[in-house]
């Protein structure tokens, strides 16, 4: 263990770590400590080429209940369903992770676990292969499901679990497997960056939606043959509500009485007006509920 009197001793020694494997950092600040210290980037200098996780071995966490996996680097996919696997009672999972983990499918197999948040973020580099990396989720309790994820990955759901909310950003139009899986959800937000069409119509919309939102509809061709297909295909809707872009203003009145006039399958749905402040998500990832 060394000692160190100035800040700045401490920040250069952790830079100049060069050992390959860095076991165990403990940090102790003393009464004479100043309270500027700056702690945070002395543990960045010390974990600046990321932590590496590799679960060779059996481990068992079993009072853990939250976990958060925040751009985790593993030795493979098989480190990631082996640490999962040491949790026995875990009902909260957050996950943040990129391109570069060493993991090409995330399975996640937690028989205990009831909300799952998983972001993805890819690379903005032009030209790269897709390698397929995919999510996999086969925990049958689940019960709130946020995904974002803005590359192409597949995204598979076994057991069917009994959804109360989910809320899918992605970059395209799930499969139409996925789309089954949620059949049983009773909240559900999606948002994409390409709109595409199913191929068949998801039994969560054609006999389970009852109220629907979107925000910021702005009137363009595209977002009218996504709504088209939401009223003709809601058999039990009951009220759509829609706010409309800021920048509609001026033809306000026209965008409302062309949504009207939409052809709804559900003869007793409304449609309801309001500016996008009016609407409030009812789940939101960052909270604990």
């Amino acid at each position: 263990m060394a000692v160190y009197l100035d800040d700045g001793a401490v920040a250069e020694s952790l830079r100049l770590h060069k050992a390959p494997i860095l076991e165990r950092l403990t940090i102790k600040l003393g009464p004479h400590c100043p309270v500027n210290a700056n702690v945070g980037k002395w543990i960045g200098n010390a974990v600046d080429r990321r932590v590496f996780v590799d679960v060779s071995s059996p481990v068992c966490l079993p009072p853990l209940k939250r976990l958060l996996l925040v751009f985790v680097v593993y030795k493979d996919d098989d480190s990631v369903v082996r640490l999962l696997s040491s949790c026995p009672i875990l009902e909260y999972l957050y996950v943040l992770q990129h391109e570069q983990d060493n993991v090409t499918k995330f399975s996640v197999k937690v028989p205990s676990l009831e909300s799952l948040i998983y972001f993805y973020r890819k690379a903005k580099v032009l030209d790269e292969e897709d390698i397929g990396r995919s999510l996999a989720i086969d925990s049958k309790i689940l019960k709130k499901f946020f995904i974002a994820d803005d590359s192409t990955n597949s995204c598979s759901i076994e057991n069917k679990p009994s959804f109360d909310k989910a809320v899918i950003y992605v970059y395209s139009y799930p499969d139409d497997k996925f789309m089954r899986s949620l059949s049983s959800v009773r909240y559900l937000e999606i948002r994409l960056s390409v709109a595409t069409k199913p191929n068949d119509i998801p039994p969560c919309l054609s006999t389970r939606l009852k109220i629907f939102e979107w925000k910021e509809y702005g009137g363009t061709s595209q977002e009218k043959q996504m709504l088209s297909y939401i009223f003709a295909n809601s058999k039990c809707l009951k009220r759509a509500g829609i706010s409309l872009r800021s920048t509609w203003k001026w033809n306000k009145k026209k965008i409302m009485k062309e949504l009207k006039s939409m052809y709804r399958i559900s003869t007793t749905s409304q449609i309801l007006f309001s500016t996008p402040l009016a609407f409030k998500p009812l789940w939101t990832p960052f909270r604990n509920n």
